[in-house]
């Protein structure tokens, strides 16, 4: 999946279109991506819709990839400065996000425990999340995101390119994109049939970031990277419900553990095995549907990127 052959459309090229420079893409993504991050900071800051939170997350860590793709026109050691900081960023948010996954899940299986056990882990859960909430004012208001945020700024009006940036986008976006199906194709290969729920955790961020990098791509490389981004999308969804299970299933078991140590007599053993039925049942199902959308995003992605 190196090579790159690019096909936007069936239809010859009209040469009074100017071809979109690098350049200018990034400007455009820049714009955009920064434009949400400032759009949701004060509604992450308010703490009162969730989504604030989370679109804040989404933002930082679709900017991350898509500067990913175009990483070979940028100043390396400025550009990964500020990877370094969208993924910091993106990592503490997503401990918030965790916490509205947990008490959905929960309530997904609390009909399956006696009332006083859901309302003894729903009031831990509960403060759990407060606490993260203010965990996250904290770090909404440190000099680390102010910087990060002024610097990305700066980048919106001054990009730190380098001369590669005259280069067609098409040419970048081909170079990038197959770089990331490679390494998604690879991992999956190498976890082989029965990937460990680690290896398919990382085999799901990395189809976040081929799905991230053929979105971009889809307006200039055509309906392949369109249905590559579609396809990715999908893997992304049912890896990330199994990884949600995982955690969840981790996270009961310990606060069953942890009833336990306070009230020894108590027999929890009927409720942990119905439960973690319930979700390996789940987890089973959602470990074999990922594969289809995995395998129609490589037919697309062998269009774009031929051996």
């Amino acid at each position: 999946m190196r090579k790159v052959t690019i096909v936007a459309n069936q239809t010859p090229p009209d040469e009074s279109v100017p071809v979109l420079s690098s350049d200018d893409l990034v400007r455009q993504i820049m714009g955009i991506e920064v434009g949400n991050l400032l759009r949701f900071d004060p509604i992450a800051r308010e703490a009162k819709d969730p989504e604030g939170v989370h679109q804040l997350r989404v933002s930082a860590r679709r900017l991350r990839a898509e500067l990913t793709v175009m990483y070979s026109v940028f100043h390396q050691e400025a550009l990964d400065r500020l990877l370094v900081e969208l993924r910091w960023l993106g990592k503490r948010l997503g401990r918030r996000r965790d916490f509205d996954v947990r008490v959905a899940l929960f309530e997904h299986v609390r009909g399956e425990m006696p009332k006083w056990l859901a309302e003894t882990l729903l009031k831990s859960l509960q403060q759990q999340k407060r606490d993260e909430d203010k965990r996250v004012r904290q770090l909404l208001d440190s000099d680390r995101y102010r910087h990060l945020l002024a610097n990305l700024t700066e980048a919106v009006v001054r990009p730190p390119l380098n001369a590669h940036a005259t280069a067609p986008a098409t040419d970048v976006l081909g170079v990038g994109l197959c770089d990331a199906l490679s390494a998604m194709v690879t991992k999956v290969e190498a976890c082989g049939q029965r990937p460990t729920f680690e290896q398919l955790h990382e085999i799901r961020i990395l189809a976040k970031r081929g799905r991230y990098s053929a979105a971009l791509s889809a307006p200039l490389l055509g309906f392949h990277a369109q249905n590559i981004a579609s396809s990715l999308e999908e893997v992304q969804t049912y890896l990330g419900e199994l990884h949600d299970r995982v955690l969840v299933l981790s996270y009961l078991n310990q606060e069953f553990d942890d009833v336990l140590v306070a009230q020894p007599s108590v027999d929890l053993g009927s409720v942990r095995a119905g439960i973690e039925r319930r979700l390996a049942r789940e987890i089973s199902r959602l470990d074999s549907q990922w594969r289809q959308p995995f395998a129609e995003a490589c037919r697309h992605g062998a269009n774009l990127c031929p051996p």
